[in-house]
């Protein structure tokens, strides 16, 4: 999409982590106001052949992360695709229709569960994970 770009905050957790949300958010609309540019965050602004845009969230815990974290991935993506067409309408507007324009298969996986996937997958595909270690 035209004029499409992301950024990143964190590493941070809990309440803290929403907090930097939304004070990232005022931050980039405000930074915009200087330069006469409209910000969007909606999902899929322009109507076309391409991909959407929308927030990713990227989480592990200290079990995902240890060997054999690939189960505990498995066990907590299990637990989240049992509501997960409801928490696609409660996190999007328009009780997910938003989302429904978004997720088009062309980078990402379709709004249904079954497009997940797990284990170690380029950039791109739908649903990868990557093992990760905390460097002390």
């Amino acid at each position: 999409m035209p004029a499409q770009w992301e950024y990143q905050i964190g590493p941070s957790g809990g309440i803290s982590m929403v907090d930097d949300r939304w004070m990232s958010r005022y931050l980039l609309h405000r930074v915009a106001e200087d330069f006469n540019v409209v910000i969007s965050l909606d999902p899929k602004p322009i109507v076309g052949d391409w991909n959407g845009a929308g927030l990713h969230c990227n989480f592990s815990t200290e079990a995902m992360r240890a060997d054999n974290g690939i189960e505990e991935i498995k066990a907590a993506i299990d637990k989240l695709s049992r509501v997960h067409m409801k928490h696609m309408k409660a996190y999007a507007p328009h009780e997910g229709k938003d989302n429904e324009r978004r997720l088009t298969k062309l980078q990402t996986c379709t709004a249904s569960p079954r497009g997940w996937l797990t284990g170690a997958s380029p950039s791109g595909s739908p649903g990868w994970s990557q093992r990760r270690r905390k460097v002390t």
